[in-house]
C-alpha cells in the first residue's frame, strides 16, 4: 500500500515546482503498478493499458487547474463496494448496511453544502477508501480522494458516539473539498478555509443530528480563544507566514479554535 504525504510543501520533492496556493496548473496522471493493486488520484480512471501478466498502467483523465498540494495518490488493494459512481466507497470487506446508511448521509451532506454556498461538486467523483487500522493517516489534503481506518466502521451501525464521529469526519472532509477550489491565494489565508470546514460540519451535525445542538460550540470557544489571544507566544491569527517551515502552524489546534468561531 502506497499513500501520498505530500502536505504543504512536499510537491517539491516530486517534481520542482512553486508549492505556493496562488499557482496553479492541470496534471496527467498516469501510474505504472502490479496487476493486484488498485490506484486512486484526484480524477477519475481513464483507461488501464495491460503491460504483460503481473504489470499494468492506469490513466487519469486530465485535473482541473489546481494547486500542488491538493494532488494525491493512493495504491491500495482492495475493491469496490458500492454502485454509486459520484461517491465510490473501497473496503475489503463490505458491510452492507453500512453503505446504504453512509451514502444517504453523503449524498444530505452534498445536498446541504450546494445549499448552504450556493455551488455544485467541481470533480466528477469522490473516493472514501477503507484501509486496515495500521496504515498512517493520510494527513494532507488528497482533492477526490479520503481515507479512513477500517475501526471507524467496525460496528458503526450499534455505536451512537462512533456513527456521529463518523459523520462530523465526512461533513468535515466533504466541507474541505467543497472549498479548495476557493482557496485563499496566500498560506498566512488558509486559516480561512479550515474555519468554513469546521462551521459547516458543526452546522451539518445540527441539522442531521437536531439534538446535538453543535452549534453551541462558540460560547465556549470564544473564551478559550480570549485565553489564547492574552499568551505571548501565540501567534495572531492573520499573521504572514515568513518560512516555510511556519506553515505548517496554520493547522495548530488554536488557528483551528479560533478559525471555527470567527
Amino acid at each position: 500500500m502506497i499513500v501520498s504525504q505530500l502536505g504543504k510543501r512536499g510537491f517539491r520533492r516530486v517534481s520542482p515546482c512553486f508549492d505556493e496556493p496562488a499557482l496553479k496548473t492541470t496534471f496527467n496522471i498516469s501510474v505504472k503498478h502490479y496487476s493486484p493493486h488498485t490506484v486512486f488520484s484526484t480524477m477519475p480512471l481513464q483507461k488501464v493499458v495491460v503491460n504483460n501478466r503481473i504489470e499494468m498502467q492506469s490513466y487519469f483523465e486530465k485535473t482541473p487547474k489546481m494547486s500542488t498540494h491538493l494532488l494525491g495518490l493512493a495504491i491500495v488493494v482492495t475493491d469496490r463496494c458500492n454502485n454509486d459512481n459520484s461517491f465510490r466507497i473501497w473496503c475489503r470487506e463490505p458491510t452492507n448496511h453500512f453503505l446504504q446508511s453512509f451514502s444517504l448521509q453523503y449524498h444530505s451532506i452534498v445536498t446541504y453544502l450546494t445549499q448552504f454556498t450556493n455551488t455544485s461538486r467541481k470533480l466528477p467523483k469522490l473516493d472514501f477508501i477503507i484501509v486496515p487500522d495500521h496504515t498512517t493517516p493520510n494527513n494532507s489534503i488528497s482533492w477526490g480522494m479520503l481515507l479512513v481506518k477500517e475501526s471507524w466502521i467496525t460496528d458503526v451501525e450499534k455505536n451512537e458516539i462512533q456513527k456521529v464521529k463518523l459523520t462530523g469526519f465526512l461533513a468535515h472532509e466533504m466541507a474541505k473539498q467543497w472549498l479548495l477550489p476557493f482557496g485563499p491565494s496566500k498560506w498566512s489565508d488558509m486559516w480561512l478555509n479550515d474555519g468554513l470546514a469546521l462551521y459547516f460540519k458543526a452546522h451539518i451535525l445540527g441539522q442531521l443530528y437536531g439534538k446535538l445542538q453543535s452549534l453551541d460550540f462558540i460560547t465556549p470557544n470564544v473564551h478559550k480563544c480570549f485565553r489564547l489571544d492574552d499568551i505571548r507566544s501565540e501567534k495572531n491569527i492573520l499573521y504572514y507566514t515568513e518560512s516555510s517551515s511556519e506553515i505548517d502552524l496554520m493547522e495548530f489546534w488554536f488557528v483551528a479554535d479560533k478559525s471555527k468561531t470567527l
